[in-house]
């Protein structure tokens, strides 16, 4: 028997989807300009603290218009996207925006030594964790599909936009694109020097300075409670050169189905096309990109808190929260004075040993 967190209705799929991180104000009579809609599958807000409220507005419509930008590149349920043109034909000139995401995933890619890879695109189209009815796969399908998961395959030209797939190989970008499109957010609003926050599913972007000492608190979701209920919450400051953060989230919480009464989530192991069994339950990564941010965090996930997957996010600069479990957690050294716990369920690791 089969069962599945997937509601047929927009209305539940919004709550469902509802942000992960939460962003917890230092002043509450900060003046801002706040806009809600549903872009990428995920619920995107905005909060842009001016009291001019036709630049909050106007900022208002570059974010969204720069994410609808990135959807519509990178989305692989959008058949009119590029990235499903491009898994559809084999070839395609690229805009700029895409042909940048694909050499930076690619590139992220290859320094995890694939515990990230954006070619698993058949692998996860048959779990069908973007539809209303995922299911379990039969081994022998999943192994089949694993043969085309090659980053070697994908060609992108030097000298124009050309991209090529060889092949039946397929792109993913589920663990780059809210990343990416924070990225595009980013481009379109700095120059603007007007301090916002905007929150795409798992990933928030913060910019400017915050509305407490110049810096902003989210709050970490608890991922045994309500998607409204936080174990803990970090501040931040914005990171050089932009002056801005990035926070992003990857859980086995998110996106799952159970089917003869085992539960299955959506975050899959390149190696297996099985979604990752090991002691975690959700990661948190904070760093000065998007992109970064999230394809970390769902790299933390699948690689585990050990002593590789540490120095990797040392490599990029990046801080992490790792839970357990077992509601241990674990703080990397650059956030543990920016951390507060906010449930006493949870226990500290304060040194790990590999």
């Amino acid at each position: 028997m089969k069962k599945h967190s997937f509601s047929t209705r927009l209305t539940a799929l919004l709550l469902v989807a509802v942000i992960i991180l939460l962003s917890f104000s230092g002043c509450k009579n900060e003046k801002y300009t706040e806009g809600t809609s549903f872009a990428m599958g995920s619920v995107l807000t905005a909060k842009i603290y001016t009291d001019d409220e036709d630049k909050g507005k106007e900022l208002l419509s570059l974010v969204t218009d720069a994410v609808n930008m990135a959807d519509s590149s990178l989305s692989a349920t959008d058949p009119e996207s590029e990235i499903s043109e491009l898994n559809e034909t084999g070839i395609i000139y690229a805009s700029d925006f895409l042909k940048e995401v694909l050499k930076d995933s690619i590139l992220l890619c290859n320094v995890t030594e694939r515990k990230l890879n954006i070619t698993m695109g058949n692998v996860t189209r048959l779990w069908g964790f973007s539809t209303e009815s995922p299911s379990l796969p039969s081994d022998e399908d999943i192994k089949k599909e694993l043969n085309a998961v090659d980053i070697e395959k994908i060609l992108i030209d030097p000298d124009n936009s050309k991209v090529t797939l060889e092949d039946d190989v397929s792109i993913d970008l589920g663990a780059f694109g809210k990343g990416a499109a924070c990225d595009a957010v980013l481009d379109a609003v700095y120059l603007h020097y007007i301090p916002l926050t905007v929150s795409l599913g798992g990933t928030v972007l913060v910019c400017g300075n915050g509305p407490s000492d110049g810096k902003w608190t989210v709050g970490i979701r608890d991922p045994f409670k309500d998607m409204n209920s936080c174990f803990g919450k970090i501040t931040v400051s914005g990171k050089a050169p932009f002056n801005a953060s990035f926070i992003s989230t990857s859980g086995s919480y998110e996106k799952t189905f159970t089917e003869n009464d085992k539960t299955y989530h959506h975050i899959l192991d390149p190696k297996t096309g099985y979604p990752v069994e090991n002691e975690l339950i959700s990661v948190t990564v904070v760093a000065h990109s998007g992109l970064i941010a999230d394809a970390l965090s769902t790299f933390c996930f699948i690689g585990g808190l050990n002593e590789d997957t540490l120095q990797t996010l040392s490599s990029f600069y990046a801080e992490a929260v790792f839970v357990m479990k077992d509601k241990t957690y674990y703080i990397t050294d650059g956030l543990k004075e920016a951390f507060e716990p906010l449930s006493s369920e949870y226990t500290l690791i304060e040194n790990y040993e590999a």
